[in-house]
């Protein structure tokens, strides 16, 4: 264990690299930002809470661990209540990667995530797909595409830093963001390379193809419970994730064979 962190919030923590100051939204007890602050990992933090009672247990935290003057613990939703220009990292772990694909296109993103140098250390729960294609789409460099297990549960742990081309200003990231074909609608090959990423694909690794078998095994699953339906919707979906298995027998040949 990392400074009392969970493996999954450790693997998060080695992500994030020395910086600034860290934004930790959804802090659950701000075990993270004080880790960061304590390692010398970041000069600062703020831990950012939807709901009351979670940000006062991250205030009474950071209060036993003498940390008032270098971690800030505030009330709001996603980035609304950081400034322009005050952080130089986000971290947003234990949340289902849709809501977090939310928060990182809501308008209250844009000034951090048009900013030179800008990195995002993400954990999602599930589909980490959508946010590598977000990543992809707006340009971000990928410095870390990786699975850690921890109690029995694999988890994608992904870092991004806005750097070269995708440094615009906040216009042109509203711009792209309002053009971005729904994550859902793209071809099936293309969504199940996403979903499991180019980076752990191509590395090989144990994790990236027991993730792969377990995506095959839920389309099995699908497709059984499926079988008996003869709806129109019930034969779209079919369509849908037979294309989905096809797309993954055809990822596991390739990389896997």
């Amino acid at each position: 264990m990392n400074q009392g962190l969970s493996l999954r919030l450790s693997r998060v923590s080695s992500l994030v690299g020395v910086r600034g100051c860290v934004a930790d939204l959804g802090s659950d007890h701000a075990g993270l930002p004080i880790a960061l602050v304590r390692k010398g990992q970041a000069n600062a933090a703020i831990a950012v809470e939807v709901v009351e009672g979670p940000l006062a247990a991250s205030r009474r935290r950071v209060k036993e661990a003498a940390l008032e003057t270098r971690i800030d613990c505030r009330l709001g939703d996603g980035f609304a209540p950081i400034r322009c220009g005050e952080i130089d990292t986000v971290t947003i772990a234990g949340m289902g990667g849709k809501t977090i694909y939310a928060i990182l296109t809501d308008q209250n993103a844009l000034p951090h995530i048009a900013q030179e140098g800008f990195r995002l250390v993400l954990q999602p729960m599930d589909s980490a797909g959508s946010l590598r294609y977000l990543a992809k789409r707006l340009g971000w460099t990928t410095r870390a595409d990786v699975r850690v297990v921890d109690r029995g549960v694999s988890y994608a742990c992904l870092a991004f830093d806005v750097l070269g081309d995708a440094c615009r200003n906040q216009e042109d990231v509203r711009d792209a963001l309002n053009k971005l074909p729904p994550f859902e609608t793209l071809p099936a090959a293309l969504r199940m390379t996403f979903a499991l990423g180019e980076v752990p694909l191509k590395s090989g690794c144990r994790l990236a193809h027991e993730h792969l078998e377990q995506e095959l095994a839920a389309r099995d699953r699908i497709l059984c419970a499926l079988k008996r339906g003869d709806s129109e919707d019930a034969l779209m979906r079919r369509a849908q994730v037979e294309a989905e298995r096809d797309a993954l027998c055809v990822l596991r040949e390739r990389y896997f064979s």
